[in-house]
């Protein structure tokens, strides 16, 4: 018997893209939620099915709760039953308390937190009408380091994801034995736009290791989880150390000011 689907947000690129392929190759059919079909997200469809995987697009905007429900009956049509989650997909926009607005703070909880809660719930709800054995549902929530060395950059983000982070545990008790939940918080995986290629390679070079993570190192957590049974709970923080370096400011700040 094959694996069940997985649906991933986000998908068409970065680290999702890495997320996508690598549980991909473990066996398991992708939906790759995205807010709007691109050439991005065709190709790591062609990609995956290239693995003799079944993959599809499905559009669905975070913020707009009536373009997810639904879309695990979607997805389940192409690929038959689901039985995970990866919420990967946020809105990532530069605040702090000075310049902190209701707009700002709403859309980063719209897209980082009542996006991911709504479309864990539409799981569970799949999971249980199909008799989905217990404990098979699995729901990965990433998150960010920013979570265990805060400090007050990207303000409306970084809440919304101290949030999610708070989802996750409660709701590793309350949706369990049907499924399990757990965590990534990855570091500084690939460059932020603003970001000078010289300000990349020094905040991972600054990190104790000497290297920062590569998405791989992130969709390698996100499988372990979906490989072991009796995870849930749990927040993993992928990121070379770079939470013991305790930044006083985004590492962007820090690093592109840096002589």
């Amino acid at each position: 018997m094959g694996n069940g689907g997985v649906l991933v947000t986000g998908g068409s690129r970065r680290i999702g893209r890495a997320i996508a392929l690598q549980l991909a190759n473990a066996g398991y059919p992708i939906a790759i939620l995205t807010r709007r079909i691109s050439d991005d997200g065709i190709a790591v469809v062609k990609e995956i099915e290239a693995l003799g995987v079944k993959a599809l697009l499905i559009e669905g905007d975070l913020s707009n709760e009536a373009t997810l429900r639904g879309v695990f009956t979607q997805a389940a049509n192409t690929l038959g039953t689901m039985i995970g989650l990866v919420n990967c997909a946020s809105l990532f926009e530069w605040d702090d308390i000075q310049t902190i607005s209701y707009d700002s703070v709403l859309a980063h909880s719209a897209t980082n937190l009542a996006g991911p809660l709504v479309l864990i719930s539409e799981l569970i709800v799949h999971l249980e009408q199909n008799h989905v054995e217990n404990g098979s549902g699995c729901i990965v929530n990433i998150l960010d380091q920013k979570l265990v060395a805060p400090h007050g950059d990207h303000l409306s983000y970084t809440v919304s994801k101290f949030a999610l982070e708070g989802a996750t545990r409660a709701l590793s008790r309350s949706i369990a034995p049907t499924a399990r939940i757990n965590a990534v918080s990855p570091g500084h995986t690939l460059p932020s736009p603003e970001q000078t290629e010289r300000g990349f390679h020094l905040a991972q070079s600054q990190s104790p290791l000497g290297y920062g993570p590569i998405p791989e190192d992130i969709a390698q957590t996100v499988l372990l989880y979906f490989s072991v049974p009796s995870l849930t709970g749990q927040v993993i923080t992928v990121d070379s150390g770079e939470h013991l370096m305790n930044r006083g400011r985004d590492v962007v700040f820090e690093t592109e000011e840096s002589e």
